[in-house]
């Protein structure tokens, strides 16, 4: 649920845990948004460290617990309630977005805040690269005859789609995205090359493309979605790659000739400008390699994943994965003799909580069993 407002709304998720077990029974969620780089604010209550000198049921090192799977842990402090809220909250979402712990003991839970809170942080400015780090990587994309663009989830939590796009279409670079990342070029795009990582199948095709390129540019690419298949696939001594990513490369999956730690949109929007197009993979294997992935994997299933998917896209409008609006959730019209012959003789309003709005079936049913007229 947290993940899935999170890519909605742009809000982090907000998990609260009893003492003891409530706060080890959300450690599997905890994980889950530590490795799919979900915002989270985990606020875990705890026994007060003067009483657990003598106490010890449901009394454990939760900061020890959560250390592996979020990004900081606080204990709460009324007198600095202000600014542990907000280094949480700006911890969660800025560079790679993740978890943070918020340790509540019970006597500061009922504790008085300060009315007033400090000046807070103002938000970080997105970073481009250095000018001649710029240059460099400019130079690359000027020359190059086969480059490739792999897009990930710094790209995604970062809103880079239309940077991403500017720059693939005006340099007919090809682009390969992780799973996560499904969407920052629409699937029927000519420069599209789908979604690798966990597909076996899908590799054997986008493998050998990725080995034939010149120049690499890992866009908001995070290894945390590949799988083994995708461990050193190319040797950076002998093939130009850049890598723009959120947070430097501690995890080794891959190395590059060249590390931006920068804004995705905002580093490819300069590299976009401060270079010249010019004709490349000049010998069709961009469509070759699109149409093997084509056949591989044949939509006209009678029924299956690739059938739905298939029907989908057909039928329901192109910017269904963007739309954000609210939508009004649907309530069947009710059954007034099956309500009385239950005995039951009040019903609130799913919608509108008794509140008896004139257009609605089951306000009316609200009003028919309660006589409230």
């Amino acid at each position: 649920m947290a993940e899935g407002a999170w890519h909605r709304t742009g809000a982090s998720g907000i998990l609260v845990a009893t003492v003891g077990p409530g706060a080890l029974n959300g450690v599997n969620a905890v994980a889950n948004a530590h490795q799919d780089r979900v915002p989270m604010i985990v606020i875990a209550g705890a026994v007060d460290a003067d009483e657990a000198q003598s106490y010890t049921h449901q009394v454990l090192d939760q900061t020890a617990v959560f250390a592996p799977i979020t990004k900081a842990s606080f204990t709460f402090n009324a007198g600095a309630a202000h600014i542990i809220a907000d280094k949480a909250v700006s911890i969660a979402l800025e560079g790679r977005p993740g978890p943070v712990h918020i340790y509540l003991p019970i006597a500061v839970a009922v504790a008085q805040v300060p009315a007033t809170a400090p000046f807070a942080r103002a938000p970080a400015a997105p970073v481009i690269p250095a000018q001649n780090v710029l240059e460099q990587a400019a130079s690359w994309l000027s020359t190059a005859n086969r480059p490739v663009i792999i897009a990930g989830l710094d790209a995604v939590n970062e809103d880079a789609a239309t940077a991403l796009t500017e720059m693939a279409e005006r340099f007919a670079i090809p682009v390969v995205t992780t799973y996560k990342a499904k969407g920052l070029l629409p699937e029927d795009h000519a420069l599209a090359l789908g979604c690798a990582g966990l597909s076996p199948l899908a590799d054997t095709h986008l493998l050998p493309l990725i080995k034939q390129a010149d120049l690499i540019i890992c866009a908001g690419y995070d290894s945390i979605e590949m799988r083994p298949g995708w461990q050193n696939i190319w040797d950076a001594s002998q093939i130009n790659v850049i890598d723009i990513t959120a947070v430097p490369n501690h995890h080794y999956m891959h190395q590059a000739t060249l590390n931006i730690i920068g804004n995705t949109p905002a580093t490819l929007n300069a590299l976009n400008a401060a270079s010249t197009p010019r004709t490349v993979w000049a010998d069709g294997q961009i469509q070759q390699t699109k149409s093997a992935l084509a056949t591989s994997f044949p939509k006209d299933d009678a029924w299956g994943p690739a059938a739905v998917v298939d029907v989908c896209r057909g039928d329901l409008p192109r910017d269904t994965r963007h739309r954000r609006q609210r939508r009004t959730p649907h309530f069947a019209k009710p059954d007034v003799e099956m309500l009385r012959a239950a005995r039951i003789d009040a019903v609130l309003c799913p919608l509108h909580n008794g509140l008896c709005h004139p257009a609605c079936d089951w306000c009316a049913l609200h009003r028919t069993l309660s006589n409230c007229g």
